[in-house]
């Protein structure tokens, strides 16, 4: 592995060398995991390897912290996408906004995510066809 290589780059490589099969729409990707399994999070294709590895240093126990490849289970490419990591995927999310005050015992609240190509999109509910907020990448 070089110094530079990123996440995409890995998976490419890593099913390569294993003449993996799988379909088109599937969506394979590195998972960060922290904490031997409690934590795990998908990294962005453009993230580099290496710079992720090297902040585990700062870990109460660096050693608890691994990379896995697999697919990304709920997420589906874009059809008719001209870059074939577009893909959505959407879930619940307890949220916090900081902007009610009145909600003291419930500081968290349930909120609808989507997140589409370069966008987060945060939804009141999953009926609600706008969403109150747009994150931009």
């Amino acid at each position: 592995l070089t110094p530079g290589i990123r996440s995409s780059e890995l998976v490419e490589t890593a099913l390569s060398m294993r003449n993996a099969t799988f379909e088109a729409d599937d969506l394979w990707t590195t998972f960060e995991v922290i904490e031997n399994g409690e934590l795990e999070r998908p990294l962005h294709h453009n993230e580099k390897i290496l710079e992720q590895v090297l902040e585990w240093s700062t870990l109460d126990r660096p050693s608890s912290a691994f990379l896995v490849i697999k697919k990304f289970a709920g997420a589906k490419r874009m059809a008719g996408g001209k870059d074939p990591r577009q893909f959505i995927k959407s879930d619940y999310l307890k949220f916090n906004d900081g902007s009610s005050k009145l909600l003291s015992g419930h500081k968290f609240q349930d909120k609808y995510i989507v997140l589409r190509s370069e966008k987060l999109l945060l939804y009141r509910d999953i009926k609600v066809n706008s969403p109150y907020f747009t994150f931009l990448e």
